[in-house]
């Protein structure tokens, strides 16, 4: 009716509204004809199903018509209202986090001996107790302190929180966690940025199952990665489920080929020609000094992965895998590349280690 009275005031002509609000009615119209589709499919649920099956039935209605409606309360008498403890956690960020502290307690307990910080109702050290950070309520309890403790925490904005600026590079806590269970921390930060909004509401209404984001998604919620950050990986690799690097693809390669599979760099290396690989790690060991030789020789071996991952020395998911790491170690090299263009001497440099990876590759085949 707002919108008829306005367009009268403009002197357009409201016709058509006027007659959806006829036609909407809720005696004979649309809203009439989706009352009835609602409470026949509560009848047919009670029948088939019983009272309890109905009652959750109606209440999924309720759940949807808020949902359209955007209204924050559900439509229930209130003397029909039950209170019921709020599950924790509640939402996947909280669980995350929650599991990234147990994690640490065990270990950061003493470290933070002498840290006067407070957060909340209580010190770092004493949120930190490994027994007490078990019980839920205290999990419960440290993550509300900390989501409000300013600037440790800035609700919705991991960018500007201190914490997570303290857990990247240059901080000082970087390294203390992994670059996953940073990234947990950051989500969870953000996820604080709507506070009114809770995805358990709905289940714990209704009464029906809860379905997590990760049922919901069918996926195998694992450790991957895809590109490297600047972060720090530690035990992410160790619970890596895609562990499949070099190493792995070159004892496919041994298998296929029929061979015994070494145990060690040195037993990989008997019976051939050891010096250029002796090279290869006396260079490594001083990286800074040899960083442009090591590029050079680098970008030799790309190109040898290249070539592998396009032949049938390996399976295909695994030629797969092969190419994905050269397509990383190629943008990676590219724009180190660019950087030494800028410097005579060291692009030199890295031009011979380039040219001797070369050669090494090709006198390694054509020896075979």
């Amino acid at each position: 009716m707002k919108t008829v009275k306005e367009l009268q005031e403009l002197k357009l002509d409201a016709y058509y509204f006027v007659l959806h609000i006829s036609i909407d009615n809720a005696a004979s119209g649309h809203a009439a004809m989706a009352m009835e589709a609602a409470v026949e499919y509560i009848e047919q649920m009670q029948k088939a199903q019983g009272d309890v099956a109905a009652l959750q039935a109606w209440k999924r209605v309720q759940a949807g018509f808020i949902l359209a409606e955007g209204l924050p309360t559900t439509p229930e008498s209130p003397s029909l209202v039950r209170h019921v403890e709020p599950p924790f956690p509640r939402t996947d960020f909280e669980a995350a986090v929650v599991e990234v502290f147990i994690r640490k307690a065990a270990v950061a307990h003493k470290i933070h001996c002498n840290s006067v910080l407070k957060i909340g109702r209580r010190t770092l050290i004493e949120w930190l107790e490994p027994t007490a950070f078990k019980e839920t309520k205290w999990q419960m309890e440290f993550l509300h302190d900390l989501g409000s403790c300013k600037p440790w925490v800035i609700k919705g904005n991991s960018g500007k929180s201190r914490l997570t600026r303290e857990l990247a590079w240059e901080g000082k806590m970087f390294g203390s966690f992994t670059q996953t269970e940073v990234e947990v921390v950051k989500r969870w930060i953000d996820s604080l940025g709507n506070p009114d909004f809770d995805p358990h509401l709905y289940w714990s209404y209704t009464g029906r199952k809860e379905i997590t984001s990760k049922q919901r998604l069918g996926r195998k919620q694992d450790v991957r990665f895809e590109t490297e950050g600047p972060g720090v990986a530690g035990m992410d690799e160790v619970r890596r489920t895609d562990a499949v690097g070099l190493v792995e693809l070159g004892l496919e390669m041994v298998r296929n080929a029929r061979l015994s599979e070494p145990k060690d760099l040195k037993e990989a290396l008997e019976g051939r020609d050891e010096a250029f690989a002796i090279t290869m790690l006396h260079l490594a060991m001083r990286p800074m000094q040899n960083g442009p030789l090591l590029f050079g020789l680098s970008r030799a071996f790309v190109e040898l992965h290249e070539a592998v991952a396009g032949s049938d020395l390996l399976s295909p998911t695994n030629r797969t895998v092969l190419q994905q790491i050269a397509r990383r170690e190629r943008e990676s090299l590219k724009i180190c590349l660019e950087e030494l263009k800028g410097d005579e001497k060291r692009f030199a440099e890295s031009c011979n280690g380039y040219t001797l990876g070369k050669a090494e590759i090709a006198r390694c085949f054509s020896s075979r």
